[in-house]
């Protein structure tokens, strides 16, 4: 998918700040089609893969919001910033930490991992730099669309909504859209 500073899956450029730190540029659009996010390395720290700064595109147990993009751009972002090294550190560009637990709690209740995240959440005010890449692949739920339980929520969301939507139509305009009847 193009966008003002490349395309998904290719650095956008290269910076070197020193003989032993880099980092690159990635495109991530869908908060706005310009967005990006930077991946820097230290080769003199050998223990730990980098850091990510996400800006408006990852959060820690969320993501941004679509001002100029779509649900499929977003997934492609995430994806896309999920190939790093599970060891990456994430810094994020706002603290919607908490609001973000509750939602991941509310669609994936019994997952473990967001029990370790509520921990860090009731410890720091802020916790940006306090996860990393590995992390949001076990309690984000915008990175974990394939697994049984998101995808159970999806279609649990989808059920109330149409039954709000035909509780306030009224009987004779009841109806079951086209996507949900493919799911049951």
């Amino acid at each position: 998918m193009p966008s003002t500073f490349g395309t998904f899956g290719t650095p956008v450029r290269t910076i070197r700040a020193s003989s032993h730190q880099s980092g690159r540029c990635l495109a991530t659009p869908c908060h706005t089609q310009d967005s990006i996010c930077y991946y820097v390395t230290d080769s003199s720290k050998k223990s730990q893969s980098g850091v990510v700064f996400t800006g408006d595109t990852l959060f820690t147990a969320g993501c941004g919001r679509f001002f100029e993009g779509v649900g499929e751009e977003m997934h492609a972002a995430l994806t896309y910033l999920g190939t790093l090294p599970h060891d990456t550190v994430v810094y994020n560009g706002h603290e919607y930490t908490a609001s973000s637990l509750k939602f991941a709690l509310s669609v994936d209740p019994n997952n473990l991992d967001l029990a370790r995240l509520a921990k860090i959440v009731s410890e720091n005010t802020v916790t940006t730099g306090l996860t990393t890449i590995g992390d949001e692949k076990s309690w984000n739920p915008f990175m974990r669309l394939n697994s049984d339980i998101i995808k159970c929520a999806n279609i649990r969301t989808a059920i109330a909504i149409i039954f709000y939507a035909n509780v306030t139509a009224g009987p004779s305009r009841m109806q079951t859209p086209t996507l949900l009847q493919a799911s049951l």
